[in-house]
């Protein structure tokens, strides 16, 4: 039975990505996600929510290579409700999810905020407030841009709203999410944590490094999947079903 099962599952998963790789392009619509989350948003509509504003004064943005960033205390999540893709919103919330479990405390989602620190998270030519960013030559996304999925991270003063940002933009939809993923997995929630049932450790005074929070990653290959010889990852979980 067991045996059945595990290649009944392997063959979907294998079906489901030659169907992506046949599918896939910049607007896709398929994105990596967790299990279905609710999203908390502030103001509860998200159709009046609207993106930070403010004139970027590039001279005043910093970004710090070194210090902590406190996780655990006055938190907000922003993004452009109205004009993000749907997909990273989700991935947004899923981090909002991750953060309760790891602190004890989820962050709003907010279009505008006044926190201690602020996670801001954009697709570029999609977020106002990156976009500007970017055009006042206050953050640098050279290393990302034009790149298949690559996401550039880093960690600034200066931005209006908060203390220290967390700054997180895709060069696509897929980009964006991997970076908003990325920083989940910093916080120490597992990738594995529904399908294995991997634990995560509460921490009520979280901080990260900003040398950890420093990095543009974009992957080497272009169409990636689950194939056939990690089938060991899977060999635990389908016990379960015996």
């Amino acid at each position: 039975m067991k045996r059945t099962l595990l290649f009944i599952l392997l063959a979907l998963l294998l079906a489901a990505t030659l169907f992506i790789t046949a599918c896939g392009d910049d607007e896709d619509t398929t994105a990596p996600t967790k299990e279905s989350t609710t999203v908390t948003t502030t103001p509860s509509d998200p159709s009046t929510t609207t993106p930070t504003t403010e004139a970027v004064d590039p001279s005043a943005v910093k970004q710090l290579l070194s210090g902590d960033v406190s996780l655990a205390g006055s938190v907000v999540l922003s993004a452009n409700t109205d004009g993000e893709y749907a997909q990273v919103l989700r991935a947004l919330s899923d981090l909002q999810s991750d953060l309760k479990a790891v602190t004890g405390k989820a962050p709003a989602i907010e279009g505008t905020y006044s926190s201690t620190t602020a996670v801001l998270v954009g697709t570029i030519g999609q977020n106002q407030t990156i976009d500007s960013l970017i055009a006042s030559g206050a953050i640098d996304v050279s290393t990302v841009k034009n790149r298949w999925e690559g996401f550039t991270m880093g960690v600034y003063t200066g931005i209006e709203g908060a203390d220290k940002t967390i700054v997180i933009a895709g060069n696509d939809k897929r980009g964006t999410i991997y970076g908003i993923y990325t920083l989940s997995e910093l916080i120490g929630v597992s990738p594995w944590y529904w399908w294995a049932d991997v634990p995560t450790e509460t921490n009520s005074s979280l901080t990260l490094s900003a040398e950890s929070l420093t990095r543009s990653e974009a992957p080497d290959v272009k169409y990636r999947g689950i194939f056939l010889n990690d089938e060991e990852n899977f060999t635990f979980w389908s016990e379960a079903f015996e």
